[in-house]
């Protein structure tokens, strides 16, 4: 089992990711996608078994495009793994387009308050489609759907709340 898990969080978070990961997959193969400048922390790591850096100080999925990402799509890693470094869980669409594109079976996501999630491929899929399908509905505004239900509601003669609305 080869498992990629992606620096997005201090040095400290990301010790504690790999002594999970370690212990959840005995045996494992784990490498680190990293920032250079921290590469040397994590080769100095005997739990770690590669570590692929990128040159820049943040992660920039065009730049990663034509220079780790075909490196990465060749090892074909089982669990992809990140963490969500803020409670909002949010700034990550560059990781998130990076996780889609090595397409490993499986995703690992931990939150900042050290709670797992775990989603296979297919489960992952399926959320992105339905999010683009609720982002392409238009929403009727709650109080005129409220108002058209009551209305129906008194059309057929059905009691809401023990009183009948006409």
């Amino acid at each position: 089992m080869k498992i990629l898990l992606i620096r997005t969080a201090p040095l400290s978070v990301m010790d504690w990711a790999i002594l999970w990961l370690k212990e959840k997959y005995p045996g494992c193969r784990l490498d680190v996608l990293t920032r250079g400048d921290s590469e040397a922390h994590f080769l100095s790591m005997p739990d770690v078994d590669k570590v692929i850096s990128y040159p820049h100080e943040f992660f920039d999925f065009d730049k990663a495009l034509h220079t780790v990402l075909p490196e990465l799509k060749e090892r074909h890693y089982t669990i992809v793994a990140f963490i969500y470094n803020n409670p909002e869980k949010s700034g990550y669409s560059q990781i998130h387009a990076i996780v889609d594109s090595i397409e490993s079976d499986t995703v690992l996501f931990f939150d900042a308050d050290r709670t797992v999630t775990i989603e296979n491929r297919f489960e992952r899929k399926m959320k992105k489609r339905a999010s683009l399908v609720v982002k392409n509905i238009i929403l009727i505004p709650p109080l005129k759907i409220l108002s058209s239900l009551l209305k129906t509601a008194s059309d057929i003669g059905l009691k809401i709340g023990g009183e009948k609305h006409e």
